[in-house]
């Protein structure tokens, strides 16, 4: 077993555009190269909204 914990907000997309960092869709585009690394589960970290500058 071979778990990748995953925090959707680093590991996704937003490259170029930060708005667009922590959609899902993005983690989902990634799957093959996690396969390819052997990887066959995935752990999300927490998902949460918090007031002011730092979320999870």
């Amino acid at each position: 077993l071979v778990i990748y914990e995953i925090h959707v907000g680093d590991f996704s997309g937003g490259d170029n555009d930060t708005h667009a960092r922590g959609q899902f869709k993005h983690v989902r585009e990634k799957i093959e190269y996690l396969k390819e690394l052997g990887v066959n589960a995935i752990e999300l970290m927490p998902i949460k909204e918090y007031p002011g500058n730092h979320s999870w």
